[in-house]
């Protein structure tokens, strides 16, 4: 796995990082903080393009670590982090949003390219 830093994908994780961080003051949501904004985004920017990538280029032996990466990004972290925090956690409306989210980022970064 290669994890591509380029101008644009730094940029887009730069601005969507700041939206997540906002959204976590202004919404309010028990399980929606800075801690768990930068870890998921963290995950997401080093995996969520290589992920993508697998996907679309059909490389199916790679496919089980893309899952794992994956589910890392959209719940792993999630899931470590509230108990840790003592957050309660929103898990069956959290998870569709992310994973929609980290593949759109995935998408977006592998235009970039």
């Amino acid at each position: 796995m290669k994890i591509r830093l380029t101008k644009w994908k730094i940029g887009t994780f730069a601005i969507g990082l700041g939206w997540l961080i906002w959204g976590s003051f202004y919404y309010q949501f028990t399980d929606w903080d800075v801690g768990v904004s930068i870890l998921m985004a963290g995950v997401t920017f080093l995996t969520a393009d290589w992920c993508v990538d697998v996907l679309m280029r059909r490389q199916w032996r790679k496919l089980p670590l893309a899952i794992i990466f994956a589910w890392l990004a959209v719940d792993g972290v999630y899931v470590a982090w509230h108990p840790l925090a003592g957050n309660t956690m929103l898990r069956g409306d959290q998870w569709p949003t992310s994973l929609c989210l980290y593949l759109l980022c995935g998408f977006i970064w592998r235009l970039g390219e």
